[in-house]
């Protein structure tokens, strides 16, 4: 598991400096934003325990339906009943180091087990760039998915940012755009469990390669950690095919893909952002960052640990744990207003209704030259 993503964010935007243009750096830069109390980067577990307990039982209380009624498609309901667990990984991932501690580390291990989502070094370089170069989406490019420099490729829209990827003639038909709109958010949607499966097996490539300068404990811890994300995944794996079946298990992945990835639509604005300098790293998180509002629900509050509406919260404070972004909700408000800028928040049908205006656009444009 990757530590302190907001060192990385910092070190990443550092050695990026140079390759800005000087029209970013022109810009005007907005002071950080004040800084919560202490208490509110801690991860108290008792706080966490109730959900994370009901989180686990509904999970294998419907694997346990999928398989004895031999239904496969109750797997998704498994898959969308273990979404609290990613989140809480997420906040452990994000938390200062003095905040986690080994039992953090251990229970973010035992999730694992449960959902195949081992965060590994893999999955947190994506995530570093996601918050060093959020809104980035014009650098996007599949091959470059293990890079630590580049854009943000959490995008519904990937292939589509350069153009319609089948051509002019592709992108002056409404039905081939129709359809390539579709794949991209449906692969979107559905892609993100998988991927961790699939990065904490091609993460073994690296094994006992590193960089020059690393010291002999880091390439060991780094060894040990890519050994202990393929054991778990693939630990997983044979239970959860094992039980529920191939179909069983496919239904689960897709569950919790699609459950986490619609509340995702309404945490970024879909056009994108400007090229700010590493040194605006404030501007671009307001920019690219919106509130998902949504009706007090318990089953969302369940799923999200009622944090769920507050991602432009999230990137301005990174490291505060999603049950306390709430608290920062009016410091946030009041950054932007004193700075300018709108605090945006939108339903899930503006959210969604935004991000497939955005597609068809893309997907009318002739693909770019390079």
């Amino acid at each position: 598991m990757a530590r302190h993503v907001a060192l990385e964010e910092r070190t990443i935007s550092a050695s990026v400096a140079k390759m800005m243009t000087p029209m970013a750096t022109m810009r005007r830069q907005l002071p950080a934003p004040p800084k919560p109390p202490p208490n509110f980067y801690e991860l108290p577990l008792e706080a966490y325990a109730p959900h994370l307990g009901l989180s686990v039982a509904s999970t294998l209380l419907f694997a346990f339906a999928s398989h004895v009624m031999a239904v496969p498609w109750l797997g998704a309901f498994a898959g969308a009943c273990a979404v609290p667990l990613l989140f809480f990984q997420h906040d452990v991932g994000h938390a200062l180091s003095r905040c986690r501690t080994e039992t953090h580390d251990h229970l973010c291990a035992a999730i694992a087990l449960v959902t195949g989502t081992y965060w590994g070094a893999s999955p947190w370089r994506v995530h570093t760039r996601h918050h060093c170069k959020t809104g980035d989406y014009y650098a996007w490019m599949v091959p470059d998915v293990d890079e630590r420099f580049g854009g943000d490729i959490d995008d519904f829209l990937g292939p589509l940012r350069q153009g319609n990827p089948m051509g002019t003639d592709a992108a002056n038909k409404p039905a081939l755009r129709a359809i390539l709109l579709a794949g991209s958010i449906l692969a979107s949607l559905f892609a993100f469990q998988i991927m961790f499966v699939i990065q904490a097996f091609a993460e073994l490539r690296f094994y006992g390669h590193h960089k020059s300068g690393h010291t002999y404990a880091n390439r060991t811890a780094a060894d040990e950690d890519m050994i202990r994300g393929a054991l778990l995944t693939l630990i997983h794996l044979c239970f959860g095919l094992a039980f529920m079946g191939p179909m069983g298990y496919l239904a689960f992945s897709l569950g919790m893909s699609g459950t986490l990835q619609i509340f995702a639509a309404g945490f970024h604005q879909p056009k994108g952002v400007a090229n700010y300098a590493p040194s605006h790293y404030y501007d671009r998180q307001v920019e690219s960052a919106t509130n998902l509002k949504h009706l007090d629900n318990p089953v969302v509050d369940f799923l999200t640990f009622g944090g769920s509406g507050y991602h432009i919260e999230h990137h301005l404070w990174e490291n505060v744990p999603v049950i306390h972004l709430p608290k920062l909700a009016k410091t946030a408000r009041d950054y932007c207003k004193s700075n300018g800028l709108e605090y945006r928040e939108v339903t899930f049908m503006e959210a969604w209704s935004s991000w497939l205006k955005e597609g068809w656009r893309l997907s009318g444009l002739s693909p770019r030259v390079r």
